[in-house]
């Protein structure tokens, strides 16, 4: 197991044993504690199960938006001085991924212990005709009652559309409910627009939630009852009940709303993220250039001021005259050292389809369905000039730089499928190092890229040829080696390859490195590799 992962597996357990912490107190409290001795009469176990999972939403909910103030974690990153502790904050995703599903779980056990306690609210007024203890704890009037069902004739439904804890519960579960449809994999890639607006609902989400614990529906005796009333003794003495000094009718008060101290702080701390995205929406962004690639893939090309980035980050564009309101994510392609970033966008939905016509590129695509026919191998030029160019506003950059590359006589970089895109990054920087005679420790950088077709990614392809050449050209031809695996191709694309298998370049990308079929043996490659650099 690598330190990684290590340090991964301990803050898991770290998270779980707090949440078993506040589950097993929060338990234990309202099972045993005396203040909710005729509480639990009323409700029974229902009781402990509805405040647990409470304590440890409270927990979560805090947790919950800290992974995506995506500037706050560029904060942690910075001064953080352990490498293994700053590539758990590359994780944050997955950690709110995981924290929404366990909010969602806690709600749900929430909801169904509250369910059972309004039945047994509502219970209570008929049990034996109100001769029972059940029937004198609902008759207590005034401020210090303990049934939140002031009469016989409420319903639990009707309790929960008329109670602050009733309304709130439900917007909020409605809030929930929505995001985490809107989350699921098949709704996010068909649907971003949907998924990122539908996002904007755990504001209101986070609103309920911290007003419905004012609801107070869960109530226990005071201290200063249970000084002259001990439910021990007077609990069988309900009908003798005020008519006597020994067993004076007890007084109950709800429970001080506390979530709402544990949201605050991180609803603050969104505010602010949000307020900072806003203010860097309006700073000028010019973008420089726009280049059409084959495969129906756009580079544009933009420059800002103060903007400075390491290798394999990325930034988030919204292009306010398609959707004011949409952020989309796209990884640096741009070296450090280039004076312009840039991002490649695949024209694959209405919103990348909306950027290419703003930039004048939709007749490319349309030409040649963005092939190397319609975008004449990327030469030809935007038709409107840059003023004419749409507005971008760019936040960012994020995630962890990939300068650790540089930190070692041999680095080895492994992709797939989509994920090759960062290295775009490292490949340009590791050219400019070389070919400015920059100090570096880096000798040698081996890619292994698995991928199902290359179609997408023919860019990246130029690019590899574009660096194989440059390299050859200063002498440096060994600072590179590249590995590709196509994973999937059919009978004719095997039959054309085998006819020109003698070609010194490779028939499907055109580089002098040969694609490999399949996937790797990794124990083959990773052997050979320290058998070429022992020591």
């Amino acid at each position: 197991m690598s330190a990684s992962e290590i340090s991964t597996a301990l803050l898991v357990v770290a998270w779980l044993a707090i949440n078993g912490y506040f589950f097993i107190s929060s338990f234990y409290h309202f099972e045993n504690k005396e203040e909710y001795f005729y509480t639990r009469k009323m409700l029974k176990s229902a009781l402990a199960w509805a405040r647990a999972p409470a304590a440890c939403l409270n927990f979560n909910l805090f947790l919950l938006l800290l992974p995506v103030c995506r500037n706050l974690l560029s904060v942690c990153r910075g001064i953080c001085p352990c490498q293994f502790l700053r590539h758990q904050l590359d994780d944050n995703i997955i950690c709110h991924q995981l924290l929404a599903w366990t909010v969602t779980l806690l709600t749900a056990v929430h909801i169904i212990a509250h369910v059972f306690n309004l039945e047994r609210y509502a219970g209570a007024w008929s049990a034996d005709e109100n001769n029972t203890l059940l029937g004198a704890l609902s008759r207590i009037d005034g401020n210090g009652y303990l049934n939140p069902m002031r009469n016989e004739n409420m319903t639990p439904l009707l309790a929960s559309v008329t109670t602050v804890a009733g309304i709130t519960g439900i917007v909020a579960t409605i809030c929930l409910f929505l995001l985490l449809s809107s989350s699921m994999t098949l709704i996010r890639r068909s649907f971003f627009e949907l998924f990122w607006l539908t996002h904007h609902l755990s504001a209101i989400f986070y609103i309920a939630i911290a007003f419905h614990g004012y609801g107070r529906i869960v109530r226990g005796q005071t201290p200063e009852s249970l000084k002259n009333h001990d439910p021990d003794i007077c609990s069988d003495k309900f009908n003798n009940w005020g008519s006597n000094t020994t067993c004076p009718l007890p007084q109950f008060v709800g429970l001080p709303p506390k979530t709402w101290k544990w949201i605050l702080a991180p609803m603050v701390l969104y505010a602010l993220e949000r307020g900072l995205r806003f203010y860097r929406a309006q700073q000028t962004v010019a973008i420089t250039r726009v280049v059409c690639h084959p495969s129906r893939v756009l580079e544009l090309r933009l420059r800002k001021r103060g903007f400075h980035a390491g290798v394999g980050q990325y930034v988030f564009l919204c292009i306010p005259s398609l959707r004011s309101l949409e952020w989309h994510p796209f990884t640096l392609t741009s070296a450090p050292e280039d004076d312009y970033f840039s991002v490649h966008v695949r024209v694959v939905g209405d919103w990348t389809e909306g950027l290419a016509k703003v930039c004048g590129m939709a007749e490319e695509f349309e030409e040649g369905a963005g092939n190397a026919e319609g975008c004449e191998r990327h030469k030809r030029k935007p038709k409107l000039d840059t003023w004419q160019l749409p507005f971008v506003a760019v936040d960012g950059p994020f995630g962890s730089p990939a300068d650790a590359v540089f930190e070692y006589n041999t680095s080895v970089c492994i992709a797939g499928g989509i994920g090759v895109t960062p290295f775009a990054s490292v490949l340009k920087s590791t050219w400019n190092r070389v070919s400015r005679g920059s100090p570096l420790k880096l000798s040698k950088i081996y890619l292994f890229w698995l991928c199902r077709d290359t179609h997408a990614f023919e860019w990246f392809s130029e690019l590899l040829v574009a660096l194989e050449s440059q390299l050859t050209d200063i002498g440096r031809p060994e600072t590179l080696e590249y590995n590709i695996f196509l994973t999937a191709w059919d009978e004719n694309q095997a039959l054309h390859i085998a006819m020109r298998h003698e070609q010194e370049t490779d028939v499907i990308l055109g580089t002098k490195q040969k694609t490999s079929f399949g996937r790797p043996s990794w124990d083959r490659e990773f052997s050979r590799l320290v058998e070429k650099h022992q020591g």
